[in-house]
């Protein structure tokens, strides 16, 4: 009986070294962090920062790798060198939250406004003084940690056009487009592509352009080829480029620059409604004849003569009109096929042109010309979501398989995807395809962060699929994917990621979980317990005998 006393009291003693080792941990001072990294922009988008930026956000991300019980009332305070401010005109801001959890990680954000006069180079650092405070469980007294903070200022990019001449002239024109970074920062590996009006065609798109540097133009020759009938109007010409910032993330900027097509100087023009024919298919064409002068002509003859590969169908090559007024115009279908060619992107038709103007005679001869891009047909042919029921906190994907089923191939081919709110991209939201040639079937992969906000249900991503056809000519349309969201179930607390439901420590005990030493008390209690019964037992035994 005196050893099970023995046994019974180490045991308790046992039990309270356990139990006082584990609260006195909450208290000690083994707490460490350290800087993780610092960027302009925050968690979710990124941005350029530069002289004379106003309320940029900074965010700071540190953790917290040396405690093993969470840390109260954490502050941080930032402390600017000269060049910056807050953008609430406070001489310091402070960051707060309430809890770190251990081996854990946390952003601070604070929102700075840059003077004109700072410095930027591509691998400048400018350093930030920052000061953490926190409190420990059952300690009334902060602890601190001062670090300082790199923050890259490489300086922000900013791409601007302009034309070299603001006139065209019905045909082929040689267009200068000068392009510069008026920015504060390097502009790298830019490419501009370049969309036209229907009546004006872009023949080539300009070069990429390897580096810029602030300040620095480069000038981009691009041929351009404004069709008959299209004169005397203004044309926009749509310019976009894509380029890394200093930052080295993917930029992009688009202008408008007007243009204007000068009147071609004669008195008759001939031209078609549409200049554009699909390679391969059969077009229903108009073709008018606009007397522009200021008499009226009469007995009016029209002979068409195609060019290979364009063909005219039907009896629709010769016309003859009685009377056209002075500034009048009048119309004549057409049926025209052009046969599918990998060397002709232009087919041209010759017209001949008999007439009287003031009883005399006169002929015309006129070239009308037709750009003639292959056809283009990428179309949907599988998708697959998994998983296939995606639930509200966690990640999907979206795979689909396009196949080109046109005449002609698909150039630089890319997906864009704009979610609805409340789900987010993962990994961005655009995927390069490469090109794509007639049947040749190719997969996509976008995935996605269904955010614990949005409810439950169908929900619509459309997804924009753009495409360079023959003529270099940019092309866009939108396929829609639906996702049935689910509520399912699941936990986002401290070290979880997108829902998961996992939370605990790296290599220790997690919070108010028992420690090892109550689990080896325990099983030294009911090993005695059931010792003593064992004993109890057999004495009772022995007096039933007696």
């Amino acid at each position: 009986m005196r050893k099970l006393v023995y046994v019974a009291v180490a045991a308790l003693l046992l039990l309270a070294r356990f139990g006082i080792t584990n609260a006195a941990s909450c208290t000690s001072t083994g707490a460490d962090f350290q800087v993780l990294n610092a960027v302009w922009g925050n968690s979710t988008q990124h941005v350029q920062a530069g002289p004379g930026d106003m309320g940029v956000p900074l965010t700071i991300t540190m953790e917290n790798y040396g405690e093993n019980c969470p840390l109260n009332d954490v502050e941080g305070q930032l402390i600017l060198p000269r060049g910056f401010t807050f953008s609430n005109s406070s001489e310091y801001q402070a960051y707060h939250t309430p809890q770190v959890s251990p081996f854990s990680t946390f952003t601070m954000v604070f929102y700075l406004n840059i003077a004109k006069n700072i410095s930027t180079s591509p691998n400048m650092l400018e350093q930030f003084y920052l000061g953490l405070s926190w409190f420990y469980q059952n300690n009334t007294v902060p602890t601190s940690q001062a670090f300082y903070v790199g923050v890259p200022m490489p300086g922000a990019a900013s791409l601007s056009y302009t034309a070299g001449s603001a006139q065209l002239v019905p045909g082929l024109n040689n267009l200068t487009i000068t392009l510069k970074n008026g920015g504060s920062g390097y502009a790298y590996d830019t490419v501009t592509r370049i969309s036209a009006p229907s009546g004006l065609s872009v023949l080539n798109q300009p070069e990429e352009v390897g580096a810029l540097a602030p300040g620095e133009s480069k000038n981009l020759s691009v041929y351009l080829y404004a069709q008959s009938g299209t004169t005397g109007v203004p044309v926009d010409l749509s310019i976009g480029s894509y380029y890394t910032n200093p930052y080295g993330y993917n930029t992009s900027a688009d202008a408008q620059l007007g243009l204007y097509i000068e009147p071609a100087p004669q008195d008759i023009f001939i031209y078609p409604s549409n200049g554009t024919l699909v390679a391969g298919e059969v077009e229903n064409e108009s073709i008018t004849v606009m007397n522009s002068g200021s008499l009226p002509i009469r007995n009016v003859s029209v002979l068409l003569s195609p060019q290979t590969p364009l063909d005219v169908l039907g009896k629709n090559g010769y016309v003859v009109f009685s009377y056209i007024p002075a500034g009048s115009s009048i119309s004549f279908p057409v049926t025209l096929y052009s046969q599918p060619s990998s060397t002709f992107t232009v087919d041209t038709m010759d017209a001949s042109l008999t007439y009287t103007l003031d009883n005399q005679t006169q002929t015309a001869s006129r070239t009308l010309a037709f750009l003639t891009p292959g056809l283009v047909n990428l179309t949907q042919t599988s998708v697959t979501v998994l998983p296939s029921a995606p639930t509200i906190g966690s990640i999907f994907s979206i795979t689909a398989t396009l196949n080109n089923l046109g005449t002609t191939a698909a150039s630089a081919v890319s997906v864009t995807a704009f979610p609805p709110h409340g789900i987010e991209p993962e990994g961005g939201n655009t995927t390069f395809m490469g090109d794509m040639a007639v049947d040749s079937p190719t997969a996509f992969t976008l995935s996605f962060l269904a955010q614990s906000g949005i409810k439950p249900g169908e929900h619509t991503i459309p997804i924009v699929v753009s495409y360079s056809n023959n003529l270099n000519q940019r092309v866009s349309e939108t396929m829609d994917f639906a996702v049935n969201l689910s509520q399912g179930t699941y936990a986002v607390g401290s070290g979880s990621t997108h829902g998961s439901g996992f939370q605990g420590a790296t290599g220790t005990a997690a919070q108010g979980a028992p420690p090892p030493g109550f689990i080896v008390v325990l099983i030294l209690v009911t090993v005695v317990v059931i010792a003593l019964l064992h004993r109890r037992r057999g004495r009772d035994g022995r007096v039933r005998e007696k």
